[in-house]
């Protein structure tokens, strides 16, 4: 199988499973407030792709793909919530899109979860940044991107 991502391609032996993650990362905000000190270098959004195989004859349904996410975040994270939980159609696909908050050491964060089911793979579109009033600009960046999927 050949795989391409920007500059990076390559041929993937057959018998390999491909588990890609691909993490990308915006620059450095600028302060919500303009007397605030600039975000740290760890507070930039975060934007992480992961491709997941399925085990199994059946391709398993979105909703219970994203049950299953939620339940491990919940079970890894302190003071995890679920803030939005929608169904919609991106890309041309039923799509999941599940925005969470929990608390990390530099503060409460939010992440968007945009899921999709293709056959048997699932494919993940995660947003992480500061649950700040700055999240909803990030939030519409990875809908956008997410949109633009071309999925075989």
């Amino acid at each position: 199988m050949n795989q391409r991502y920007g500059p990076l391609q390559l041929d993937v032996p057959a018998e390999l499973v491909d588990e890609t993650l691909v993490v990308l990362r915006a620059p450095v905000p600028p302060p919500a407030v303009r007397m605030r000190v600039a975000a740290r270098e760890s507070l930039r959004p975060s934007f992480v792709i992961k491709r997941v195989p399925v085990v199994g004859d059946a391709a398993p349904a979105l909703e219970d793909v994203g049950a299953a996410e939620e339940r491990m975040l919940a079970a890894t994270l302190d003071g995890f919530s679920v803030l939005a939980r929608d169904v919609r159609t991106l890309a041309g696909r039923p799509t999941l899109v599940v925005e969470v908050s929990f608390d990390a050491p530099d503060g409460k964060l939010r992440q968007v979860h945009v899921t999709f089911v293709v056959e048997h793979t699932v494919l993940v579109f995660v947003a992480t940044a500061l649950d700040d009033a700055s999240f909803s600009a990030v939030r519409d960046q990875l809908l956008a991107m997410a949109a633009t999927a071309q999925l075989h």
